[in-house]
C-alpha cells in the first residue's frame, strides 16, 4: 500500500515499519517512525496497540486503542489492484472504489488527496479523482456526493510520482507531477489545478475481496543452463579512445558491476550472446553544452523469468583529465570534473554498432540512438576540435 497523509507529505507505509503485529514489542526505529508520521498528522504518539492496528493485519480495528485526544487525518489508500479507498480517523475504511479495468493499467504509481477528493496516479499519465466529503456549495451548505462521481483524466505527459499541496490562504489545492523527459535523462515538475483538468466519468466494478491462498512452491531442481558468458579480457583502463573512434569497432562484453576502471572487457566476436549478458556499445555523445565526446553505453540484462527489476541504461564517457580516463555519467563523476548536470543532459546519442537480438530483459534503446552516419560525424569533430585530450 502506497499511503500518503492529509498534509501531503509522503509517509511511509505502516505494514512495512512493523516486522511482528503480534509482538508486544516495538524495534526502536520503528517506534520513532510511528511518532512522527503521528506528529506530522496532528496526532501525540502512536501506541502499540495503535501501530498494530495500522498494519491492517486485524479484520477490526477497536476505536479505543487510540488515544483520547487523536485527531488523524484520513489516509489515502491504494492497492496493486487498484482498488482505492480512504479511512476514518480509527483507521477504519471509510470509503472505498474499485474502477474496472485490466489490473496491470490500475497499478497506482501514487496517491494522495485533500478534505474532499483521493487522487491517484496510474500508468501512461491517467489520474483518477474520488470523492469521499463533497465540497460546500457557494452558500455555505453541505454539497452532494452525487455531485462529484468517480471520474479520471488525462494529462498531456506522463508522470511518475505526484504530491498534494494546499494553499494555507485560500485552502485551494494543487496537484504537483514529476515526470520523465529526455528520454529519461532528466525529470520535469509542474503544477495542475484540478478544478481545471477535463474529468471523464469512470466505470466502477466489484473487487474480490477473498485472495487465493499462495500455492506452496515445488522445490525447484537447480539448472546449470549458462546466463552470461564468462568474459576474460584486459581492463576497461586499458580500452583506447582511437580504438572506440573507429567506426570498425565491436560491441563488446563486460560485467555488470566491481570498478569502472578494472571490469574486464572483451569483443562478442561471433559468441552467442546470453540473457545476462552486459554489453558496452560504443557511442558518440553530445553534451548539452556542445561538445563531442567519446563514451559507451552499459547496457545490462536479466533473465525474463528473473524478479530483479530491469537494469538502466548507463552512460561512460571521456573525463577531462587524461589520467582520469573513462568515467561513468553519475552526479558525483560529473561534479568531479567541475561540470554540472545542466552541462551534460540531455545527451544526443549516436552508436556505431547495435545487437540485432539481445536476449533477457533489458531497458529500451530509442532507435533514433542507432545512426553510424552521425557517429561518423560526431567521431571526426571530436578529433578535429580537441577539446577532449587523450
Amino acid at each position: 500500500l502506497a499511503i500518503i497523509d492529509g498534509t501531503g507529505r509522503f509517509a511511509p507505509a505502516l505494514d512495512s515499519i512493523v516486522e511482528d503485529p503480534s509482538s508486544s514489542s516495538l524495534p526502536a526505529e520503528a517506534q520513532a517512525q510511528l511518532e512522527e508520521l503521528g506528529a506530522a498528522a496532528g496526532a501525540g504518539p502512536l501506541s502499540k496497540e495503535v501501530a498494530r492496528a495500522a498494519t491492517l493485519t486485524r479484520p477490526r480495528i477497536e476505536t479505543e486503542t487510540f488515544p483520547a485526544d487523536a485527531d488523524l487525518d484520513a489516509l489515502k489508500l491504494a492497492a496493486r489492484d487498484g482498488a482505492t479507498g480512504v479511512t476514518h480517523a480509527d483507521l477504519r475504511i471509510d470509503a472505498s472504489w474499485f474502477p474496472q479495468g485490466d489490473i496491470a493499467a490500475l497499478r497506482p504509481l501514487a496517491v494522495g488527496g485533500d478534505a474532499h477528493f483521493v487522487y491517484v496516479l496510474r500508468p501512461h499519465g491517467r489520474v483518477q479523482r474520488f470523492c469521499y466529503a463533497a465540497p460546500p456549495q457557494e452558500d455555505g451548505s453541505p454539497g452532494a456526493l452525487d455531485a462529484f462521481p468517480p471520474a479520471e483524466t488525462e494529462l498531456n505527459q506522463a508522470a511518475s510520482t505526484f504530491c498534494v499541496i494546499a494553499d494555507p490562504e485560500t485552502h485551494e489545492t494543487s496537484l504537483v507531477f514529476c515526470g520523465p523527459r529526455a528520454h529519461g535523462q532528466l525529470g520535469t515538475l509542474w503544477i495542475a489545478n484540478p478544478s481545471t483538468l477535463d474529468w471523464q466519468p469512470l466505470k466502477l466494478g466489484a473487487r474480490q475481496l477473498v485472495e487465493t491462498p499462495p500455492e506452496t512452491p515445488a522445490v525447484a531442481a537447480p539448472s546449470f543452463t549458462a546466463t552470461r558468458n564468462k568474459i576474460d579480457g584486459a581492463p576497461l583502463a586499458s580500452l583506447s579512445v582511437d580504438a572506440l573512434l573507429r567506426p570498425s569497432m565491436e560491441v563488446m562484453l563486460t560485467t555488470p558491476k566491481g570498478t569502472l576502471h578494472d571490469r574486464p572487457h572483451m569483443p562478442v566476436a561471433g559468441r552467442s550472446l546470453l540473457p545476462a549478458d552486459t554489453l558496452l556499445l560504443p557511442a558518440m555523445f553530445r553534451l548539452k553544452e556542445g561538445t563531442a565526446r567519446p563514451g559507451m553505453i552499459v547496457w545490462s540484462g536479466v533473465v525474463d523469468d528473473s524478479e530483479a527489476p530491469t537494469p538502466p541504461l548507463q552512460f561512460i564517457t571521456w573525463g577531462n583529465d587524461p589520467a582520469t580516463g573513462w568515467i561513468e555519467l553519475t552526479t558525483p563523476a560529473i561534479r568531479a570534473q567541475r561540470w554540472s548536470r545542466a552541462d551534460v543532459f540531455p545527451l544526443q546519442v549516436a552508436i556505431s554498432r547495435l545487437p540485432e537480438a539481445a536476449p533477457g530483459r533489458r531497458a529500451k534503446i530509442p532507435r533514433a540512438w542507432h545512426d553510424e552516419a552521425l557517429f561518423t560525424a560526431l567521431a571526426r569533430e571530436c578529433q578535429k576540435a580537441m577539446k577532449v585530450l587523450w
